[in-house]
């Protein structure tokens, strides 16, 4: 029997994924606070959350990483220009943070489909985290003004709380251990 070792890039990829969980956790439990400046804490958000992207992307460097390295690229950019829009424009706000809800589902989709073979619960909760993206980014651009007051909260908190799950079950990457 083969055992794995962590890849390096693991703890930080479990660490994102818990405060992922945390921040939408608070999100869902005070929609009306959250709400409060969401605007632009969701821009700080998509900005912080881009750089780690950006890090991981760069540190995966293996060839069967590689198509996973590209989408970890692409996902950052998209969220660190939309979260400077958002910061920079918070009256664009709805739409702003809706494209980038579709943006990041759709990433994460791709992400899901790379992975399907590689780990059943990991894949599911990629391709739920993909699809609540795509979902809710619909449901923010379609509420309008009303989104900011609760649903906008509820609705990233969600997303956030299914990016963070799904990242504490994608496959660690590991290589067989020496025994």
């Amino acid at each position: 029997m083969t055992t794995t070792e962590a890849a390096p890039g693991r703890t930080s990829t479990r660490a994102e994924g818990g405060i992922c969980i945390l921040v939408g956790l608070a999100c869902i439990a005070i929609p009306f606070i959250f709400a409060i400046g969401l605007t632009v804490l969701v821009g700080l958000c998509f900005i912080g959350a881009g750089l780690v992207w950006i890090y991981r992307g760069s540190r995966q460097g293996s060839a069967q990483q590689g198509q996973r390295s590209i989408f970890s690229l692409v996902l950052a950019a998209v969220m660190v220009v939309g979260g400077a829009i958002v910061i920079v424009y918070p009256q664009t706000g709805n739409l702003a943070i809706g494209i980038l809800l579709l943006a990041q589902g759709a990433v994460t989709l791709g992400v899901a489909l790379l992975q399907r073979r590689d780990s059943g619960t990991g894949f599911l909760l990629a391709l739920a985290a993909g699809l609540a993206g795509l979902a809710f980014g619909l449901v923010v651009l379609l509420a309008g003004p009303f989104a900011q007051s609760w649903v906008l909260p509820l609705l990233v908190g969600i997303d956030l709380v299914l990016l963070g799950l799904s990242l504490l079950t994608a496959p660690a990457g590991g290589v067989p251990a020496r025994t």
